[in-house]
């Protein structure tokens, strides 16, 4: 971890938290992810966001990283009126391969750990069960020192249990090693010897501008000490 007077930055998973996911998973739809719906208020939430001075990231997806799918995703982006914030290919981080799946999350853990080793980085994301761990997992085994990271749970129907399947795996995986509490309304995740790092994880509001601004505020004042 370095001084630095970077603003925090934040990142996004794209199916299910920007866009809906097809309510058929072996449809055409989900197989092609065209004319999938925006999230309610997302482009609120983002504004929200720049409102407290937070730098918009990119979309960090475990999309596959070729051609038709980069197309695809920024067609999506375009129609679901978030071009304003993600307006170009550089603005598209598609770290997906076809199998196995799991490899495909690692590399979109290291995209967001990437930046946390020099400013506080926030991540909107659906599924912290996933992604959660595998960052926890990467940061033990790195070793180093991480800048705070903020991982911001969409409103979902399964937002607290797959919270709660995170706090499960990190404490079958790591035991005492990982000190896992909950404080202010979140789950932290933070480990202060061999490399220290904290990960919250806040259950977010559904998206509008408040939600968005409160999610920058908290990315600007937290402190983990």
């Amino acid at each position: 971890m370095a001084e630095t007077s970077l603003p925090p930055i934040v990142h996004f998973d794209f199916d299910g938290t920007l866009v809906r996911i097809a309510e058929e998973k072996y449809s055409w739809q989900n197989f092609t992810k065209q004319n999938l719906p925006p999230v309610d208020g997302a482009v609120e939430f983002l504004h929200g966001l720049i409102s407290t001075r937070v730098d918009i990231g990119s979309i960090v997806s475990r999309r596959p990283d070729i051609w038709q799918r980069r197309r695809v995703t920024m067609e999506s982006v375009v129609q679901a009126g978030l071009s304003e914030f993600f307006d170009s290919y550089e603005t598209l981080s598609l770290e997906g391969l076809v199998l196995p799946w799991w490899v495909s999350e690692t590399r979109k853990a290291k995209r967001v750990l990437h930046d946390a080793e020099h400013r506080v980085t926030g991540m909107i994301e659906d599924k912290p069960h996933n992604l959660g761990l595998e960052m926890i997992r990467l940061m033990m085994k790195q070793g180093e020192v991480f800048e705070p990271i903020v991982l911001g749970v969409v409103d979902h129907p399964e937002s607290e249990s797959r919270v709660s399947r995170l706090v499960d795996g990190v404490r079958k995986e790591f035991g005492e090693s990982v000190t896992v509490s909950e404080e202010d309304g979140s789950m932290q995740f933070v480990k202060h010897t061999g490399g220290s790092f904290a990960l919250d994880v806040v259950l977010l509001e559904p998206f509008n501008f408040d939600s968005g601004q409160d999610f920058g505020n908290r990315l600007n004042d937290y402190d983990f000490n």
